[in-house]
């Protein structure tokens, strides 16, 4: 998070939309499929499922395959081939599953919140749509107030956008730009459209891109007004639009279709700082990058990613997780491009709590995001060791939060910022074989 009255990344606002209430959605209805089992292959699998470990369950998968059903297999690789970003293969053993007669009503409903997802990435809106139809028909009993409220919401923005081919992106072999830092610390990237170029914000922690309203106007977007419910980080909730532009170039990329949440010109201005954001490339546009190398000298290069790693990168809805090492503990941390310092999260604290309490500090911290300042207490560490990408790194100070203040923080151990990223002269990011590494 940034210092009270800066925005702690400009996706802050955007992390409590659809990646998290999704994800958490989705997590309820996984977590009461094996709650009664015995430890078998498959409530082994299970366990890591509903724990979101996504990096551990793609191993057990594996070493688990020949003790498994051939219709529990397929239900398992088809949340890995989700997270790891392969939604078309995904969105086939879905459909193949919900054709048979072998699974509980708890599984299906799992199998179609999954299947939302898999559409809504694959930009197939209506037949999202239709996922939304099918849950709030025949699974309503299975939700709560919270979940069929945050259901109907997805079918809202989804129906605005039913008649919008998916987002396409179109990359030369290489293509590479200049990128900055504002003055909130952001990375800024020059997009072009038609004969002028604007600087966007590029931020991995926004689950949607967005744009002022005033900005869209500018550009003469046509506005849908789809009546979508944005709840900040400080709880407040505004009413949103959403924008659909045709084409936007960044350096020889072109991009088509981009679907941008329009906010309230308020929500993305910073008085304290005299800042203010016009727009956001967020996560949806980044990952169809494929290999992005975001050089410490102020180079983005782009290229085809042709360029198999090990698997360390995962995506939960929109939300990016990386496999971190620390204290010799391999755990799932948020990634996030658009935060300044690197956080650990109260799960980690409940994991870590003797150490945390014998070394850490306690204080207060004051944190900004969308709708205010929040005080927030934390253990503060020093020199915090952790091995990130393959390459190990020391951390001169980082905080522990006691309690959650978003969705992120009740699923991941932590959230990785600015301070690790800038540490290394270069990181890729691999959206095809999916991982992170500095070179």
């Amino acid at each position: 998070m940034g210092k009270a009255g800066y925005p702690n990344g400009a996706g802050f606002f955007l992390r409590y939309i659809y990646p998290m209430s999704r994800s958490l959605f989705l997590l309820c209805a996984l977590l009461c499929i094996t709650a009664a089992e015995a430890q078998t292959p498959f409530s082994r699998l299970q366990s890591l499922l509903d724990q979101k470990d996504y990096f551990r369950l793609k191993t057990a998968l594996e070493e688990e395959s020949t003790h498994l059903r051939v219709e529990d297999k397929a239900y398992f690789q088809a949340f890995v081939d989700n997270v790891f970003a392969r939604n078309d293969w995904s969105l086939k053993e879905v459909r193949a599953l919900l054709e048979t007669n072998s699974l509980t009503g708890r599984q299906r409903y799992g199998l179609w919140l999954l299947q939302e997802d898999n559409y809504y990435k694959l930009g197939q809106y209506r037949m999202a749509v239709a996922c939304c139809d099918t849950l709030l028909r025949h699974y309503e009993d299975m939700m709560d107030a919270v979940q069929r409220v945050e259901l109907a919401n997805d079918r809202i923005l989804w129906h605005a956008l039913e008649d919008v081919p998916p987002q396409e992106v179109f990359l030369p072999a290489s293509a590479s730009v200049s990128w900055t830092r504002d003055v909130a610390g952001l990375m800024n990237v020059p997009v072009r459209i038609d004969t002028a170029t604007y600087n966007f914000v590029f931020d991995t922690g926004a689950g949607l891109s967005t744009i002022s309203e005033s900005f869209a106007a500018r550009l003469g977007l046509h506005i849908r007004e789809a009546g979508v419910d944005v709840q900040g980080s400080t709880g407040q909730h505004n009413t949103s639009s959403l924008a659909v532009a045709d084409s936007l170039f960044l350096g020889d990329v072109l991009l088509r279709h981009v679907v941008f949440l329009v906010l309230p010109d308020a929500q993305l201005t910073f008085p304290p700082i005299h800042y203010s954001i016009k727009a956001i490339l967020g996560l949806p546009v980044i990952w169809q990058l494929q290999e992005i190398h975001i050089l410490r000298d102020g180079e983005l290069r782009l290229e085809r990613a042709d360029h198999p790693g090990a698997s360390n990168l995962a995506l939960d809805g929109w939300a990016p997780v990386v496999s971190v090492i620390t204290r010799g503990d391999t755990l799932s941390f948020h990634f996030d491009t658009g935060a300044s310092n690197t956080d650990l999260y109260s799960p980690y604290l409940e994991r870590h709590r003797e150490e945390v309490l014998r070394e850490g500090k306690r204080q207060t911290s004051r944190r900004g995001g969308a709708g205010g300042i929040v005080a927030t207490e934390v253990y503060r560490l020093k020199n915090v060791d952790m091995e990130v990408g393959g390459r190990p790194l020391t951390l001169p100070q980082v905080d522990v939060l006691t309690h959650s203040t978003d969705d992120k923080g009740e699923r991941y151990y932590g959230n990785l910022g600015q301070d690790v990223f800038s540490r290394f002269p270069e990181m890729v990011l691999n959206f095809k074989y999916m991982y992170l590494q500095f070179p």
